[in-house]
């Protein structure tokens, strides 16, 4: 490979449109790709150490007073795109994030006072994140993982009303999963959803409904529990292991591991 498309392939183009814009990058930026754009005023956007990409970054800003924030040792294999249009909102990933294939947050719209965060330890193969009403959010807790095809979408996306009503009968508010949930393949979560942790969510399953018991698998459409007590791992035993998790509080993956979301 050329020295020009080496050069076009490993760059970083930051477009800054606006005023009191802070951008904060780690020292060793790893990254084949990246685009940074801000259009707007005062918003701050902070990668910290370990940051790697190895594909493309896409990270977009518009609107004012928005805080974004990527933890330590964030891992792309390939490419994230986080598309944030927003008024007083963060967008928050923490520690030790991994991403197999691609994930998107999006918000459209210019909303004001949108939170999505993401805990730490969380792995994600493909996942689309929706969040863009006012005042509204999406919280995953510590050590979630995603497999293929996931959808966070916290809102109906159009207003519905009485027939003879002014205000929307299907607000966003907060979808929120707890510690160490496992989303299957093509499982959707949908708006004001709350879960309890240690839940799994089985494949092509629709939650329309929140859930507070915790160690339970969810499945169907909608989704409703279909067997209690049970806990997951990050990947089977090899003959001879013998697991030293034995309670009902699960331990937190290790973003490291390997461990693909299935």
């Amino acid at each position: 490979m050329s020295y020009f498309f080496k050069k076009l392939f490993h760059q970083l183009r930051i477009r800054n449109k606006g005023k009191n814009n802070v951008i904060c990058l780690p020292k060793k930026f790893d990254n084949k790709n990246a685009l940074i754009s801000i259009k707007g005023n005062n918003n701050r956007i902070e990668i910290d150490e370990g940051f790697t990409c190895h594909d493309k970054l896409s990270l977009r800003v518009e609107g004012n007073n928005n805080l974004i924030k990527i933890g330590k040792n964030f891992y792309c294999h390939t490419k994230c795109d986080l598309t944030f249009y927003a008024q007083n909102s963060q967008l928050l990933i923490h520690d030790d994030v991994h991403v197999y294939i691609s994930m998107e947050i999006q918000s459209f719209g210019g909303r004001n006072n949108l939170l999505v965060e993401i805990g730490k330890k969380s792995t994600f193969m493909s996942t689309h994140i929706t969040c863009f009403e006012d005042d509204s959010s999406v919280i995953i807790g510590e050590g979630c993982m995603f497999s293929y095809n996931t959808v966070l979408y916290n809102t109906d996306g159009h207003p519905i009303y009485n027939i003879d009503g002014d205000e929307p009968l299907n607000r966003a508010k907060t979808l929120r999963l707890g510690k160490h949930v496992w989303v299957a393949h093509s499982a959707v979560v949908l708006k004001n959803v709350e879960l309890a942790d240690n839940i799994i969510i089985g494949r092509n399953a629709v939650v329309t409904k929140s859930c507070n018991r915790k160690n339970c698998i969810l499945g169907g459409l909608p989704a409703k529990i279909i067997k209690e007590n049970v806990r997951w791992e990050g990947a089977f035993p090899r003959p001879g292991d013998r697991s030293e998790f034995k309670g009902s509080e699960a331990p937190v993956n290790d973003a490291r591991q390997q461990v693909k979301p299935m």
